[in-house]
């Protein structure tokens, strides 16, 4: 029996208390009949429990797991579970007293060492957090790329989120836009208030697009959250689109949006050979991803001479080729961080 899907990006609804029902869905698979098994006499499907049960919490750092593990004791502690599967409920694992193989324990980035791991299933909390700055991209690869090696057996992978800002690149972002979710091959699952940020100031507005975006929430402080948005100026409105209408929104503190750099955009008068430019770097010449922007100066021209990016399973002498800028124009000043390695014939 296959599944439609058997992976779940989730924005969900605000209020929807995620971390309860991610520490329910852990449970279930590492415990529960929740592989097929068969067709009973009445033509119903028949659940068995998996034989190896690996269950992984992956965050980018482990203390992000905290609230995931303690949810799980807190099921599972003094509950008929415990004493009728023997388990061994410690602070940061969760196994089996007679030692047969299984466990609910936390993943956290740590490179390479992650690779080869066989999970039966895996819970990614908080994606909108994992950006390159902490290795979250390359840490749900991994885990991502671990499940798959199973998934015949019917391993699977769950993400939560808040919405994300478009410019950070997170993998919340990335799963967004994949074509696994146009296509429906993902389950992505996510309710937003309906609410443009120029009617913020507006409560009928404000309290519409709450009510929308909390759903069967009902436990949530729409009066308390209304007064929130429309009086306290502490926290930018891109804040509020985010976390409280699950809008994906940009940070306020950029120097432009998207949309208005986008709009920028012209295509008369192009870069040529020859034009007097400076250059803007920021990067690492093994370790990280670089990029070079330059500047013409007789108009101010913005454009990107170029970005390298650290290949996956890049070699151990892998390095950026920052010299291809210099090839075609006549640099007259180049702005980069300080940093032990800049070779010394870029100063």
């Amino acid at each position: 029996m296959d599944l439609l899907s058997r992976n779940a990006p989730t924005s969900e609804r605000l209020g929807l208390s995620k971390t309860p029902l991610l520490a329910a869905l852990a449970i279930v698979e590492f415990l529960g009949p929740c592989r097929f098994s068969h067709f009973d006499a009445f033509g119903l499907p028949v659940g068995k429990a998996v034989p190896l049960p690996v269950v992984q919490i992956g965050a980018t750092a482990l203390d992000q797991t905290d609230q995931t593990l303690d949810m799980i004791r807190g099921m599972l502690s003094e509950s008929p579970a415990e004493a009728e599967y023997g388990l061994d409920i410690g602070k940061s694992i969760i196994q089996f007293k007679s030692g047969k193989p299984g466990s609910i324990k936390p993943k956290a980035t740590a490179g390479r060492t992650n690779e080869g791991n066989r999970p039966s299933f895996c819970l990614m909390d908080e994606v909108h957090h994992w950006v390159s700055s902490n290795g979250g991209p390359d840490f749900y690869q991994t885990l991502k790329r671990n499940i798959e090696k199973t998934t015949k057996a019917g391993s699977r992978w769950v993400c939560t989120t808040n919405a994300y800002n478009p410019n950070e690149d997170s993998v919340a972002q990335a799963i967004h836009e994949s074509e696994m979710v146009a296509q429906g091959y993902w389950l992505y699952d996510c309710l937003e208030g309906s609410i443009d940020v120029e009617r913020i100031r507006d409560e009928a507005a404000v309290r519409a697009a709450l009510v929308e975006a909390y759903g069967d929430a009902s436990w949530a402080d729409i009066d308390g959250l209304t007064r929130t948005i429309l009086f306290d100026r502490t926290t930018p409105d891109s804040t509020y689109c985010r976390f409280f209408f699950n809008q994906i929104a940009e940070s306020s503190d950029g120097w432009m949006s998207k949309s208005e750099w986008d709009a920028c955009l012209s295509q008369a008068d192009p870069i040529m050979p020859g034009d007097q430019i400076a250059i803007g770097f920021d990067g690492s010449i093994r370790g990280d991803a670089t990029g070079l922007c330059g500047v013409r100066l007789r108009d101010a021209k913005l454009f990107v001479l170029g970005v390298w990016e650290r290949p996956e399973r890049a070699p151990d002498d892998w390095e950026v080729d920052v010299l291809s800028a210099w090839i075609h124009r006549v640099v007259v000043g180049l702005w980069m961080e300080k940093s032990e390695e800049v070779p010394a014939d870029l100063g």
